[in-house]
């Protein structure tokens, strides 16, 4: 016999599941691959459900790879307005990613990321998503190690944001600000030679905004550029970028 799946509900707004231990088993996913954990039946969820506005679940030590596919479920979801995944454990890369699928994601409004160990690289992503989302008008990371550049790129943000209907406030209560990771991207200084790997979203940021300083910042251009021996789709597109621009 067998067994359909269940119906998608196509009336439920508001799903609350703070405190569950819903990440409790990540760790399983190490050695049982199969393993469909909590955080990631949530992922699975978030881009088929039609009517969800209202997503709470904080408390949950999500991680990892549940972590990593909850923000990219954002990508194809066009019904949420409010998730809250503070107090969890995303990290340095998921919150990386749920920066660059902000960028694209129209719908959100509120999202906290509260003490979930967002890092200074992740928050100069999210902060680079926020010169161009047009929906989100509450970012939280309070209790994250932004450090001095996540900080700076965060409140650079407020002044580049293109925001036509809606005003962005952005809260970094006790946040570590003061943290400086001399490896990281800073906008002050940008003559360098980077070594970027175009499949994560930190590096796509750091080469955008290479871009852009050398299209409107006078006397910035590119002297080299080079791409590895195993090179992605996007390393490629990007140097094209390069080429059509006149600093180059």
């Amino acid at each position: 016999m067998t067994h359909s799946p269940p119906p998608t509900p196509r009336s439920l707004k508001t799903l609350i599941l703070k405190d569950n231990l819903i990440g409790e088993k990540e760790q399983l996913n190490v050695v049982m691959p199969e393993l469909l954990t909590g955080g990631e039946a949530i992922a699975e969820m978030i881009p088929i459900n039609k009517t969800l506005t209202y997503l709470d679940v904080s408390w949950n030590s999500i991680r990892g790879d549940s972590a990593m596919q909850l923000s990219e479920s954002l990508e194809e979801n066009h019904s949420l307005k409010t998730l809250i995944l503070s107090h969890n454990a995303f990290g340095d890369l998921p919150s990386q990613m749920m920066g660059d699928v902000l960028v694209r994601n129209t719908t959100l409004t509120h999202l906290d990321l509260s003490f979930n160990g967002v890092s200074p690289s992740a928050a100069m992503v999210i902060a680079n998503s926020m010169t161009t989302n047009q929906s989100i008008s509450m970012l939280i990371l309070s209790g994250n190690t932004i450090g001095k550049r996540g900080a700076e790129s965060l409140m650079m943000s407020l002044r580049r944001a293109k925001r036509i209907d809606s005003n962005l406030t952005i809260e970094i209560n006790n946040c570590d600000c003061e943290y400086i990771d001399p490896s990281l991207f800073d906008s002050c200084e940008p003559a360098n030679e980077y070594r970027l790997k175009m499949d994560e979203p930190y590096s796509r940021m750091v080469a955008d905004e290479l871009l852009r300083m050398a299209n409107n910042k006078a006397g910035a251009f590119f002297k080299s550029v080079k791409a590895g021996p195993q090179v992605s789709e996007r390393a490629t597109a990007w140097k094209k970028r390069i080429k059509a621009s006149h600093y180059y």
